[in-house]
């Protein structure tokens, strides 16, 4: 008996689609923003508070980080301020935070690992720099701060 060759086509590609199972994912990916939303606290590795807020759709409404700054022989505490418009994306998101009555600024780096924990970074501080830390304004050139690592976790909604 002879088979034609597009019947012998059709069974070959038949038995090499049923030899081939395709993976399926028992967990479904969750990227949605609103599993983040609420409010989140935390501690970088100076000791000092993180605090955000993120809303059901994503929008990170508020952001404070409390830094510590290096000027020569003196330290600065100061609460750095998220000054534009940031949101989750994919579980992180990247803010701007300046130190009201300076010029300086950081970003923010953050990954939700979790709808309840995440972590990150802020970024450290070189160049020229104003401030105005307790009574005294100083202006001057160099690094400040450097790189700091955070930890946070969702404390309410």
């Amino acid at each position: 008996m002879k088979m034609s060759a597009s019947l012998l086509i059709i069974l070959l590609c038949s038995a090499i689609s049923l030899s081939c199972k395709k993976e399926q994912s028992t967990a479904p990916v969750d990227f949605s923003p609103a599993q983040y939303a609420g409010v989140w606290t935390g501690t970088t590795d100076q000791s000092l508070p993180v605090y955000f807020r993120i809303t059901q759709t994503g929008l990170v409404d508020s952001l404070t980080v409390r830094i510590r700054l290096y000027i020569g022989l003196s330290t600065c505490t100061g609460t750095f301020i998220k000054d534009s418009v940031t949101t989750v994306q994919g579980g992180a998101f990247v803010a701007r935070v300046m130190l009201p009555g300076s010029n300086v600024s950081t970003r923010v780096r953050t990954t939700l690992s979790s709808s309840t924990g995440g972590s990150g970074t802020y970024d450290g501080y070189s160049g020229s720099f104003s401030i105005i830390c307790g009574s005294s304004f100083t202006i001057g050139t160099g690094s400040i701060m450097g790189k700091t690592t955070w930890q946070a976790s969702k404390t309410g909604q």
